[in-house]
């Protein structure tokens, strides 16, 4: 996506800077493992930031294909994730959504008063 604005991407250290005609429009601190964007400069097009700071909860919770908290406190109990890293699980609206189901479509009422009035194919 950055690449068809023109921009560039440069990292190292803990930190990294998306650059546009070397001049710097994004820059971000790894914290665990995840970059948090410091400051944005406006350009033409649209950019999308997360504001807030994630939880370490939350994270997990991401990084492990949105596993609920049940499955953090099992991990936190085999001593694979810290203790207590369940409870700052926030709302996630990415698994509200995944859940939802469809609803299915109202049967509709055909009538025909002659033969071929009403033909059904399948293509």
């Amino acid at each position: 996506m950055l690449d068809s604005i023109d921009c560039e991407y440069k990292g190292k250290e803990g930190y990294c800077e998306v650059l546009k005609n070397t001049k710097p429009i994004l820059r971000g601190v790894k914290i665990n493992g995840v970059y948090i964007v410091q400051g944005v400069q406006k350009m033409h097009s649209t950019l999308v930031v997360i504001q807030k700071q994630p939880t370490e909860g939350n994270l997990w919770h991401k990084r492990l294909p949105h596993i609920n908290a049940k499955g953090l406190q099992a991990l936190a109990n085999r001593g694979i994730l810290p203790k207590g890293i369940h409870q700052s699980l926030s709302f996630c609206e990415h698994c509200v959504t995944g859940k939802a189901t469809r609803q299915s479509f109202v049967k509709a009422q055909h009538t025909t008063k002659a033969i071929l009035n009403y033909v059904h194919s399948d293509l």
